[in-house]
């Protein structure tokens, strides 16, 4: 009976330390998450109205507006007349600009867009310090920047890449500046494959994920203008030139195709 007795009252006790212990085990704090969701839910709806103005501001014609699924859309412009169509393991070759919602270029691999867009840039600030009536303009065989106009007319003998640099460093510099003098412009190369295995894994997600939708449409010399949600391009931590949560535009041009 005694023994009976002793294995009741440990079994009682066992219970009671288990109760205990269970109500001592803190319960998951999920506050953290469930704010990281709200906050992640509120961009999306963010970005969507993002790349819906800029749809409507850019006059893009919805009716050719690709839906890739998560929030990222493009619109694929192939050439007049077809051309060179891509088939299995070609090499693409593929230049890029990387633009901002207003259509502002922070980078590209094309040395003609970022040799323009500097210039264009350099002018806008000129014809801004110059005031009314003097304004001036750009063209591949001067550039004007200054003050005086006179001061302004570049050498002709001296190239338009070597002008850039000689202001980028004299001058305080251009809020995004393109052109660099040992960057290597050039189209980014990837193997053409119907699921997208060829292409660069280090891209971001939107870029990769709408060409791999889109790339089997292109032939030689199209252009791809993909709209990235901020969480499928530099997310929240931004990246360089780009600030947090920034929907990206990623323009593509597909300029060469090798077996």
């Amino acid at each position: 009976m005694m023994r009976r007795m002793n294995t009741v009252f440990l079994g009682g006790v066992a219970v009671a330390m288990l109760i205990m212990v269970s109500c001592e085990t803190p319960v998951e704090d999920t506050s953290a998450y469930d704010e990281y969701k709200a906050d992640s839910l509120a961009q999306a709806i963010t970005d969507s109205i993002v790349i819906a103005q800029y749809i409507e501001d850019n006059n893009i014609d919805e009716s050719q507006v690709v839906d890739a699924g998560y929030g990222i859309k493009y619109v694929l412009t192939n050439p007049a007349s077809v051309t060179r169509i891509p088939e299995l393991n070609d090499i693409m070759s593929l230049h890029m600009v990387y633009k901002f919602d207003d259509n502002q270029i922070y980078s590209t691999s094309n040395s003609a867009v970022a040799i323009e867009e500097d210039s264009l840039a350099w002018v806008e600030r000129w014809n801004a310090e110059a005031g009314s009536g003097t304004a001036q303009s750009f063209n591949s065989d001067t550039l004007y920047i200054g003050s005086v106009p006179q001061d302004t007319v570049v050498n002709k003998d001296m190239a338009i890449e070597t002008t850039l640099i000689n202001l980028s460093n004299t001058k305080e510099p251009l809020d995004y500046t393109l052109y660099q003098e040992n960057t290597l412009y050039a189209p980014q190369t990837v193997n053409f494959s119907e699921n997208g295995t060829g292409l660069n894994f280090s891209w971001p997600f939107g870029l990769r994920w709408a060409l791999k939708d889109a790339q089997s449409d292109m032939m030689l010399n199209s252009n791809v203008l993909i709209m990235s949600p901020s969480q499928f391009a530099f997310g929240s931590a931004g990246s360089g030139a780009v600030p947090a949560n920034s929907v990206v535009i990623f323009d593509v041009t597909l300029v060469n195709l090798r077996p």
